[in-house]
């Protein structure tokens, strides 16, 4: 991915451009495809982008958002502290300046011109709290206050990981290793009270919790043990993975009201059923006859086949398994395993409703190709280790076709999901803007 660089002087209204032989840019790099050795993760993106940075200018930086402008992805950075001595590479330029210099790249300058006049004029949309300057700053005080008091110090500068509309992560390098704070946006509130909640019940289950801050929707973590299950070849960790979430999951049934009462969603099935007739009269939701969204005709198809679709969630209902908690994004990036320990990361998503949806996801969609040539009957296996502890509610062929019966369910609780979304009722554009029509056209 090429991208540009926004880079402001950290206290003069002033822009770092690139120099060459042709004249003056804003500086660019490209993001490599792999990185240690893997390919690159979206959570790294900024990390790797500050690095860029620092790299080739001995600044100090923070990403605030990677936005598209003209076809171009850009990257605009707050400067947190300058190099000690002189700049690597680049000149910083002020609108005084960039009016007498020469030969500036003509499809750069109108984007120069309108940020040293006024910042808010290039970046369309609603910030996040974490898209604007000082929040960093501020937030890496609190970590290191929150770590104090716990007897951890951070002898190195906080990292942040990645920043995008729907969060911001960032980490700590402590005495006892590593610590991770988790911004989110009001939308996604439930997800510190969630992962509290589940570090006093089943506390080997998910990160240690150091810290809460509820007004601010930040929860930092301590470091899991463990490497990621999407890292793993071995067949038994993939298959103790999936039952003993399963056992969480079995071990919920009997909290659904303390789950709906810290605000975990009622997603239930006879609530998707119910929610379907108001979810397709949902312009905002379904952007209709935008780019990303769907067309009237798709609209009114979907219309046609509500009586259809409810049935399916109705004979799901009687398949015998009681609803619980469902994580939402269950994928291997979020399960680390050490063991015979297990830990599941990134409760966002999660709601109250059928639990088979969780497994059916990782199955359907993030099984690595190598591993299932390796393992030619790996989806059998592994969910036969899913459905494995389910038989205390029904008899395995029973649980094996209501495995089968629940995508299109599974398809319409994701696009619920994502379509009560604050964002996505005020019709504002972020990453996961197309989740809701996605889901819908794979009906």
């Amino acid at each position: 991915m090429q991208c540009l660089f926004l880079i402001p002087h950290p206290s003069e209204r002033q822009i770092l451009l690139a120099s060459s032989p042709s004249g003056y840019s804003l500086p660019s790099w490209t993001l490599p495809e792999t990185w240690a050795g893997r390919p690159t993760q979206e959570h790294e993106r900024a990390l790797l982008l500050n690095q860029a940075v620092h790299e080739q200018f001995g600044l100090t930086t923070v990403v605030l958002l990677v936005t598209s402008r003209n076809a171009e992805r850009l990257a605009i950075f707050e400067t947190l502290r300058l190099p000690s001595g002189p700049l690597l590479a680049g000149h910083w330029v002020s609108a005084e300046g960039l009016v007498s210099l020469p030969s500036v790249d003509p499809s750069h300058r109108p984007l120069l011109e309108a940020w040293l006049a006024e910042e808010e004029q290039i970046v369309q949309g609603e910030r996040m709290p974490w898209q604007r300057r000082g929040w960093f700053t501020e937030t890496a005080s609190w970590m290191a206050r929150q770590l104090e008091l716990q007897g951890l110090a951070l002898p190195t500068p906080v990292e942040q990981l990645y920043t995008k509309y729907g969060a911001c992560m960032l980490r700590g390098s402590t005495t006892d290793g590593n610590v991770y704070l988790k911004a989110l946006p009001p939308s996604f509130a439930r997800e510190p009270q969630l992962v509290a909640y589940l570090a006093r019940h089943f506390p080997r289950l998910v990160p240690p919790i150091l810290a809460i801050n509820e007004t601010r929707n930040w929860l930092l973590m301590q470091q899991a043990p463990g490497r990621l299950l999407s890292d793993l070849t071995d067949m038994s960790a993939w298959e103790r993975a999936l039952c003993t979430f399963a056992e969480l999951q079995i071990a919920c049934v009997s909290r659904k009201e303390e789950l709906l009462a810290i605000g975990c969603p009622d997603l239930r099935l006879s609530v998707i059923s119910a929610q379907l007739e108001p979810l397709l009269d949902d312009q905002a939701a379904l952007r209709v006859d935008q780019s990303d969204g769907l067309s009237r005709e798709q609209v009114i198809q979907l219309r046609t086949r509500v009586p259809e679709l409810q049935a399916t969630c109705h004979c799901l209902a009687e398949c015998g398994v009681p609803e619980t908690l469902e994580h939402g994004d269950f994928n291997p990036m979020n399960i680390l395993v050490q063991d015979e320990q297990i830990t599941y990361l990134d409760w966002t998503d999660a709601s109250l409703t059928h639990p088979f949806f969780s497994a059916l996801r990782l199955l359907s969609y993030f099984l690595p190709t190598s591993l299932k040539e390796q393992h030619p009957h790996l989806i059998q296996r592994l969910r036969t280790a899913y459905l494995e502890p389910w038989t205390a509610y029904a008899p395995m062929d029973r649980l094996l076709e209501a495995f089968e019966h629940a995508t299109t369910p599974m398809l319409l609780h994701r696009a619920l999901n994502y379509s009560l979304l604050d964002f996505t009722r005020r019709g504002i554009p972020w990453e996961r803007s197309m989740v809701v029509t996605r889901h819908l056209q794979a009906l």
